[in-house]
């Protein structure tokens, strides 16, 4: 597994002096399965600033998934640790994180409009009011192009509106930092070409981290 980060790498033995507790910093992390027998991950280690786009890169079965879901806290990893902002969440459980997940799968429920699908997360797990719930689920839809969207149900969207839904379910949760697993393997080559740019977009403007993984061919 290799990462792309962006942007470039800054000088980090100055960086970490002054802004340390703003860094996710992922320390020799292990994660293995089959009672050790299959090594995911092993000796992880990545420093990601406030604003950074990773993007884990290789081919599949080499430890991307695992990894991110080792930080999102859905793998326990055998070794190794997480620190957000000055905060190791290592054995936190994954509401108690603040991290947003996107499976690879698109997960919209079928029965509720777009709007409802955003605003999911946030009926669940916060006590706002009403009103400051629909003006992030406006917010989002308009950073997203969906604001003429939000009265239809999943069924009557493309593929990349719906992978667009679920983007804006996990931006309306404002949270410290974004993991996309394999967020556009359902879409087709144009889609998935359109999707990457506006992502990219995206996180220009949330100013929040990123993470992605994708995959890419075995060389023979």
């Amino acid at each position: 597994m290799t990462t792309n980060q962006s942007p470039q790498p800054r000088d980090q033995s100055e960086e970490r002096s002054s802004d340390a507790d703003e860094y996710i910093q992922i320390t020799n992390l292990r994660k293995t399965f089959s009672k050790g027998t299959i090594v995911a991950c092993d000796d992880v280690d990545l420093d990601i600033g406030p604003e950074d786009f990773v993007v884990l890169l290789g081919p599949s079965g080499c430890g991307k998934t695992t990894t991110l879901r080792m930080i999102a806290g859905l793998e326990t990893p055998d070794s190794g640790t997480i620190t957000i902002d000055g905060r190791e969440i290592t054995d936190l459980k994954p509401k108690d994180r603040n991290l947003a997940y996107v499976f690879q799968n698109i997960t919209l429920y079928p029965h509720k409009t777009v709007r409802k699908n955003i605003q999911f997360g946030l009926d669940m797990k916060t006590d706002l009011t009403n009103e400051a719930k629909q003006e992030r689920v406006e917010h989002a839809a308009d950073l997203l192009g969906l604001s003429d969207l939000l009265d239809r149900k999943p069924k009557a969207l493309s593929g990349g509106q719906q992978q667009r839904v679920s983007l804006g379910r996990a931006m309306v949760m404002e949270p410290d930092a974004f993991l996309l697993d394999e967020p556009f393997s359902a879409l087709d080559a144009k889609l998935r070409d359109q999707m990457r740019v506006e992502v990219k977009n995206f996180s220009a403007n949330s100013k929040r981290r990123w993470f992605s993984s994708l995959t890419t061919k075995r060389k023979r």
